[in-house]
Formats: structure tokens, C-alpha cells, sequence
């Protein structure tokens, strides 16, 4: 299998409105999910089972 490469952006405009005081202080990816996940670990396990061997993240610090 040739090298694959996946990239995940992780842009808040302005806070997000809907999820409030949650998005303030970090960025939308680093959100608790479930008392056990982040919102960012769904992305990254997509693309390990898809076989992506190497991701970039970005994140945009306000």
C-alpha cells in the first residue's frame, strides 16, 4: 500500500455558539465526549482503520 497522509483541521470561528463555555479555552477537537473520548478521536480512529499511516493536526488557538 503507497503512503497515505489524512489532515484534520480543527478551525473555531469565534467560539462555537452552540456548545457555549466548552470552546472558550481550547479548541473544538479537545472537547470531552462520552467521559472518555475527545471529539478529535473519532477523526483519528477513521483514519487508522482506513490505513492512513501518518496525520497532521491544526489547530487554531484564539
Amino acid at each position: 500500500m503507497r503512503n497515505q497522509l489524512s489532515v484534520i483541521l480543527d478551525l473555531n470561528e469565534a467560539h462555537c455558539h452552540t456548545l457555549g463555555q466548552l470552546t472558550v479555552d481550547r479548541p473544538l477537537g479537545s472537547v470531552p465526549f462520552g467521559g472518555k473520548f475527545r471529539l478529535v478521536d473519532f477523526p483519528l480512529s477513521a483514519a487508522s482503520n482506513a490505513g492512513v499511516t501518518k496525520t497532521m493536526m491544526g489547530f487554531q488557538l484564539v
